[in-house]
């Protein structure tokens, strides 16, 4: 029976059979560094760890208390679209970064992705709408706010997109 491995860096495809493996490497290569890109696809950077550290993101804030969230998301090179938040309601928070997706078959795992971008931030925006609405239960008008703007750019996202129709159809003149 084939043992699993110990740690793998699916951007990257790289292998650790055991955590001598891996922490060797790490050792070998990282030096401190925690933000090393091991892998690009296009303009998004992965490190080690299968985190993007170049997002794309979009940030609300309510300028007192720190109040804020920030949604992220990113194309993992394989068809896939990933996401990440940070959110902030003053007395608490929460983050995720934005892993490396390999599978849409599980919403519930780490690895989810989606096939669309847009797809994608609807995902995000339905995360931290739910996650602001649990840290609200105190009636918080601030975080209702934030909710609102997310709820705002959700709907601007799943708009469908104008089409230009012509009357006469394609003509040379």
């Amino acid at each position: 029976m084939e043992q699993e491995p110990f740690h793998v860096v699916r951007s990257a495809g790289r292998v650790f059979n055991t955590q001598k493996e891996w922490c060797e490497y790490l050792n070998k290569v990282c030096s401190g560094e925690t933000y090393r890109i091991v892998t690009s696809f296009g303009k998004y950077d992965f490190n080690d760890c299968d985190v993007c550290l170049t997002p794309d993101v979009m940030t609300f804030e309510i300028k007192k208390h720190w109040v804020f969230v920030t949604l992220k998301w990113c194309y993992c090179g394989n068809g896939l679209w990933s996401y990440g938040y940070d959110y902030s309601i003053g007395n608490g928070g929460g983050c995720s970064g934005c892993p490396y997706a390999d599978t849409t078959d599980d919403p519930e795992s780490y690895r989810n992705g989606y096939k669309t971008k847009e797809e994608c931030i609807i995902a995000v925006c339905d995360r931290v709408i739910h996650l602001l609405g649990n840290e609200a239960g105190n009636n918080n008008k601030e975080v209702q706010r934030l909710i609102d703007m997310v709820i705002n750019y959700k709907k601007s996202i799943q708009k469908p997109q104008p089409v230009q129709l012509s009357l006469f159809g394609e003509s040379d003149f």
